[in-house]
């Protein structure tokens, strides 16, 4: 139908309206007064829990980012102590005249690490 559509809904609303009683003219405006206050109350809610949601979800995010960031830094220290280890395992291993690649063996270090740590002695 050609009459159909937000403006023409409205321009038949209004022209109900100018048949209104002084009294029902009113009683509309206050209608009308408190919807807008329920839509913008509506609004103002929805953007509140946007922006809530918004910072939990960046608080969340950083909380995760920092226990992998930790735990990241745990395994790198694990790592490098067990190296250590290790390195100090094959330089003593070497002083006792064990062959490199018998050390790499039982260090299951490579054969190119234990030469290395074999020239540093």
């Amino acid at each position: 139908m050609y009459l159909e559509g937000k403006f023409f809904e409205m321009l038949f609303e209004r022209a109900g309206i100018a048949n209104f009683t002084p009294q029902e003219v009113m009683k509309y405006e206050r209608d009308m007064l408190t919807q807008w206050d329920i839509d913008g109350l509506r609004e103002t809610v929805r953007h509140e829990a946007r922006a809530e949601g918004f910072a939990e979800g960046r608080a969340e995010g950083r909380a995760k980012g920092l226990v992998e960031g930790r735990e990241e830094g745990l395994v790198k220290e694990i790592d490098k102590g067990r190296s250590e280890s290790l390195a100090m395992v094959a330089r003593n291993l070497l002083k006792s005249g064990m062959k490199p690649e018998a050390v790499a063996y039982n260090t299951t270090l490579s054969v190119e690490k234990v030469l290395e740590i074999q020239k540093s002695l």
